[in-house]
């Protein structure tokens, strides 16, 4: 391995580029989805139960074990993850709650 001088700005030669994420560069618009309903209810009540990331299992038949990360839970910057099955493949998404406002509003 050559060594440094450390009065020189420059690196190795044989230095490994820094990794790249693997979707770096990648348009990802194609692939969200946003949904809205309209339910008859108390805002208070609906948002304690789209909160808990938890039930998401129970609305959607590809979702499984959803949690949130530990320490976090149902506020803004809160990370949770999900297995995810549907024909014969299965995946693991990582997600991040992006507005918590306690009875008016709760997106991912």
């Amino acid at each position: 391995m050559p060594l440094l001088d450390p009065d020189s700005p420059e690196e190795p030669t044989n230095a490994a580029p820094p990794p790249q994420h693997p979707l770096d560069g990648l348009d990802l618009t194609p692939f969200t989805f946003s949904r809205r309903c309209w339910v008859d209810a108390a805002p208070d009540s609906v948002y304690r139960l789209i909160s808990d990331v938890s039930l998401i299992e129970t609305w959607s038949p590809s979702a499984a074990a959803v949690r949130y990360a530990p320490g976090d839970g149902p506020w803004a910057g809160a990370r949770f993850s999900g297995r995810n099955r549907r024909d014969g493949r299965e995946w693991v998404t990582d997600s991040e709650v992006v507005r918590a406002d306690l009875g008016v509003a709760f997106a991912l």
